[in-house]
């Protein structure tokens, strides 16, 4: 159960950097360079807010008491809430990248988060509300289905970001940028 939560979370992380690319602008947009430079560190931030919430969840061992365990889990995801919260105003309090349909990936960028959110505060909702001491066979197995399901969950929000490399001139800004280059050395510390 803990082990499926935390592949999703770090499925998640990995598919926000790839989707990302981090591998003259006018009408008060930000040229496509400006935008990247601005929003990796912002994903890096991310990134590590996330290791951070999650650090104490993968820490558990197998003889940590399950109530001891949801606890944390819970704990992580609210953190993780807060930071996604942090990530998707960032990303919407700056002007659009000064590209073709600019403003379309910025709004679908800024949603795919507010979506992976409302998911991690669901799933949140859930493990706050199961009552472990009081559960049977299927409760566990509908439990475990919900935790399974926030991984898939979590693709389809994430889906609308493949306009977002698939973008060339965005994909180019983001693999050029020194600060995407950053976040993606401080993501591969934490996916290591």
């Amino acid at each position: 159960m803990r082990k499926s939560v935390l592949r999703a979370v770090a499925g998640v992380v990995v598919f926000v950097f790839v989707a990302a690319g981090c591998g003259g602008g006018g009408d008060g947009k930000l040229k496509a360079a400006e935008f990247a430079d601005k929003t990796c560190p912002d994903l890096g931030d991310w990134g590590k807010a996330v290791q951070d919430a999650f650090g104490d969840v993968q820490n558990l061992s197998a003889g940590t008491d399950p109530e001891t365990a949801l606890k944390k889990l819970s704990s992580a995801l609210g953190d993780l809430d807060t930071a996604t919260a942090k990530l998707a105003s960032s990303i919407d309090s700056r002007s659009a990248p000064d590209v073709a349909s600019g403003d379309q990936i910025k709004k679908e960028l800024v949603d795919a988060f507010n979506k992976f959110r409302q998911l991690a505060r669901d799933l949140r909702t859930k493990i706050d509300n199961f009552d472990i001491s009081n559960a049977d066979s299927s409760d566990l197995d509908s439990f475990s289905s919900q935790l399974d399901n926030f991984g898939s969950d979590t693709d389809k929000a994430f889906k609308a970001l493949d306009e977002f490399s698939d973008n060339s001139d965005l994909d180019q800004a983001f693999s050029d940028s020194k600060a995407c280059k950053d976040a993606e050395s401080q993501f591969s510390a934490f996916s290591s």
